[in-house]
């Protein structure tokens, strides 16, 4: 089970080969169906060009145009962070029994549809059919012995094995809805292993292999820290206080030709624009990956330019709370969240704050404008006249800024 809904996240990428292991964003397989065009052997790390960089020529000129723009789209980590495994089916990249509960069952479904109506290659006492392989077949009524079900289930005149899973769910915890499904799951590979790959000695207390694999799987509840959701409303723009440098960011997604956008503004605290950019990227992603890039590029460009303190401004929650380590995650948006965290421990002076998109108007017109660009790197010097009106607009709106 574990294995049918995890994949790798690359970090530096020496420890993902490119064609045998699971890591790319597409299930239900996770690998790489392009041809060989790279040896056996080759590892993802292959593929980076530089830190936090793919080989984007590389990749296109050895993967199918799909696969090609799914694996520009993963995030890399700029500091070289080793390769983990996330969990496919979950928001955050964590893995939770109810998520494997959805898997299992469309699983399930999908080997109903495949099986025939020919006799049981274990048993040849019955027809093989969903019911019969995971349940009847005489080779895997062991693995149910420490079901605490098993005598329950046996007395139901029940001819279809879904509505024994319906049964259990209707009289079980989730726990153990969950732990019947994961048995089943077993069973099915340890069948499969029989029946193709001649490993008999696989078979075992399936039940009971479930058991310790869901008691090690559980996450943690995060705290619901709310300390990023601002107690006022906030309508327009504030200008940081004197001496502070203010920095918002934004990002702008274009699906349709796989691009977004990044825009940054650093301005004082009467409002001056200080530095302005925007740049563009190839390859389709998230909105919060898109929003984590921003903040990054948004702190690197004011620390490289020598400027602090620092007050940070996005209107993407989500990846502001994450950024400040009031929520965790272990999808493909944690490289990033893990190379701003470690800017922000070498510059102590730096906040990130969340603000409504009302308060984000002129980095949000820089990344929109740029998406249509085909330059991958604009440095607005000097101001056009557009982003300058927008700027002093802002000014003139932070004097009624509250309700």
């Amino acid at each position: 089970m574990l294995n049918r809904g995890s994949r790798r996240r690359i970090g530096d990428g020496n420890d993902t080969l490119i064609y045998e292991d699971q890591w790319l964003p597409m299930p239900s397989t996770f690998k790489v169906c392009s041809p060989k065009r790279l040896p056996d052997a080759s590892v993802v790390s292959t593929l980076i060009e530089s830190p936090g960089k793919w080989n984007e020529s590389l990749i296109r000129r050895n993967f199918l145009p799909e696969e090609a723009e799914l694996i520009l789209s993963i995030p890399l980590s700029v500091y070289l962070r080793r390769d983990s495994f996330l969990w496919h089916f979950n928001k955050d990249g964590t893995f939770t029994v109810k998520s494997a509960y959805r898997v299992a069952i469309s699983a399930m479904k999908r080997f109903e549809a495949f099986c025939s109506s020919a006799l049981c290659p274990l048993c040849r006492e019955g027809p093989e059919t969903v019911e019969h392989a995971l349940w009847r077949c005489k080779s895997v009524k062991p693995e149910w012995n420490h079901c605490p079900l098993f005598s329950d289930l046996n007395k139901l005149k029940i001819d279809d094995f879904l509505g024994r899973v319906i049964w259990v769910a209707s009289v079980a915890n989730l726990e153990n809805v969950v732990n019947f499904i994961t048995t089943a799951w077993l069973v099915w590979n340890n069948r499969n292993q029989s029946l193709f790959r001649e490993k008999a000695k696989c078979w075992g207390d399936s039940w009971t292999k479930a058991t310790l694999f869901l008691s090690g799987g559980k996450t943690i509840e995060t705290q619901n820290n709310s300390s990023a959701i601002p107690s006022l409303v906030i309508k327009n723009w504030i200008p940081p206080s004197f001496g502070t440098i203010k920095v918002n960011v934004d990002a702008a997604l274009d699906v349709g030709r796989n691009k977004f956008s990044v825009g940054i503004v650093i301005r004082d605290s009467s409002g001056r624009i200080l530095k302005s950019a925007a740049l563009v990227f190839n390859g389709r992603t998230s909105t919060d990956i898109a929003e984590a890039k921003v903040i990054y590029e948004g702190l690197l460009l004011a620390t490289s330019s020598g400027l602090q303190p620092l007050s940070i401004e996005s209107d993407s929650l989500n990846v502001v709370r994450l950024c400040n380590g009031e929520i965790s995650t272990r999808n493909d948006v944690f490289n990033v969240i893990c190379d701003i965290q470690f800017l922000l421990s070498r510059e102590r002076k730096t906040s990130i704050s969340y603000i409504p998109r009302s308060c984000n108007r002129v980095a949000h017109e820089v990344a929109r404008r740029a998406i249509g660009l085909e330059n991958s790197v604009i440095m607005y010097d000097p101001y056009p006249i557009w982003l300058q009106k927008l700027a002093l607009s802002d000014v003139l709106l932070s004097f009624s800024f509250v309700e």
